[in-house]
């Protein structure tokens, strides 16, 4: 599995950690992110909004804030991911990359921990 962490603080996310991520990659692609700022503590729920070609797919987040990459944003080229808490708090919207799968992929290529 690979896990890439992103760091939100009010409306601004970056993403911290480096690494590839892989078309067709699901289920072993999963977003964690980490809330920096205290405006993020009184949201009962923290959705992923993860956007590929005009389309939006969300992703609640677990209870240590992951969730998997949804299946239809991995395709080779990139997608968008922001985050949203359901009471009007949103993130920017960070561009992803998404390289081509290997032939010799599998869920333990290094990419990100």
């Amino acid at each position: 599995m690979q896990i890439f962490v992103f760091n939100c603080a009010n409306s601004r996310m970056r993403r911290f950690t480096s690494g590839v991520i892989y078309a067709d990659s699901y289920p072993n692609t999963v977003f964690k992110f980490n809330f920096n700022t205290p405006d993020w503590d009184i949201s009962p729920t923290k959705t992923a909004v993860f956007s590929y070609r005009g389309k939006n797919y969300r992703e609640d987040l677990d209870e240590n804030n992951m969730c998997r990459v949804p299946k239809e944003v991995l395709h080779e080229g990139y997608f968008l991911v922001s985050m949203e808490d359901g009471q009007g708090l949103l993130t920017n919207k960070i561009r992803v990359p998404v390289a081509p799968k290997p032939e010799e992929f599998t869920p333990d290529t290094p990419g990100g921990d």
